[in-house]
């Protein structure tokens, strides 16, 4: 089953992806069943893009050609502000660093469940480290906010549920710079 069938099916429905995978809360505000349809509407004009022309450099949409290719409400979130307005916000996205970012996730889709205005989305990663800006500017243009990340490796549950996800610690290293010359 590849990454469109999964999502037009949703299968996989409050399973944990094999291996490395990531789940998503998405709180969704204040109109639940409006922000779901618009967020999981780019996602599903993404992935049905990415299924139908590859992901190989030469066959991958132009930015303008993305354009006609995603819901046309979400591409007029990026109109209308400077660089430096965009630079200074906490949130904002540029729409050609939007796409770089989506062509360089490194998650697939694997299910999501909406329930009580959450939106809880999981992801199966393909590597480490993981980005998931893109997709919080979205559920934010969507109206909603993604709220808890939870991530594993090769940990394996049951099921996702909102009881099994945890924010995610940020921990800070310290690393020792003193190389021996």
């Amino acid at each position: 089953m590849n990454e469109l069938e999964r999502f037009q099916s949703n299968r996989k429905q409050g399973q944990v992806a094999p291996g490395l995978w990531l789940t998503l809360r998405v709180d969704l505000g204040e109109e639940p069943n409006e922000t779901a349809k618009k967020f999981l509407s780019v996602v599903q004009s993404w992935i049905k893009a990415v299924e139908e022309q590859g992901s190989a450099e030469d066959t991958w949409p132009t930015d303008e050609q993305w354009k006609q290719l995603l819901p046309s409400w979400f591409v007029e979130t990026f109109k209308g502000y400077t660089p430096q307005q965009i630079h200074q916000s906490s949130w904002r996205w540029d729409y050609g660093s939007w796409l770089d970012s989506m062509k360089e996730r490194v998650w697939q889709w694997w299910g999501y469940q909406q329930e009580n205005g959450i939106l809880t989305v999981q992801l199966q990663l393909d590597s480490w480290p993981y980005s998931v800006g893109a997709l919080k500017y979205l559920a934010r243009v969507a109206g909603g906010q993604l709220d808890v990340i939870e991530d594993r490796g090769m940990v394996q549950t049951e099921t996702i549920l909102p009881s099994n996800v945890h924010q995610v610690q940020t921990q800070k290293h310290q690393v020792n710079l003193n190389f021996p010359i």
